[in-house]
């Protein structure tokens, strides 16, 4: 039996929130040539904890011809923000 468009979202979300080792191994530093070791690590550590925290709320899902739309809501921490604001914080 083949699964349903919510299951395989579902078990998309899921791999992620789980940190599953394919997850992990595709964890990119954006600035690779430009990070530390130390800065590496920092990076994954804060990328597993968006992953593990995010929550998702599947909101539709349909097929039309071979295609497949699926409208879910993700909640994720707002590292911006953060990052701007503590900007702000040490310029002033």
């Amino acid at each position: 039996r083949e699964k349903s468009i919510d299951q395989l979202t579902k078990e998309y979300f899921e791999s992620y929130i789980n940190l599953d080792s394919e997850v992990l191994n595709k964890i990119k530093y954006e600035f690779d040539d430009k990070l530390t070791s130390k800065q590496k690590e920092r990076y994954t550590k804060i990328m597993k904890k968006q992953y593990s925290d995010l929550e998702y709320k599947i909101i539709d899902s349909r097929e039309e011809r071979n295609i497949t739309f699926v409208n879910v809501e993700v909640s994720v921490y707002d590292f911006k923000s953060s990052i701007e604001q503590s900007n702000s914080y040490i310029m002033n």
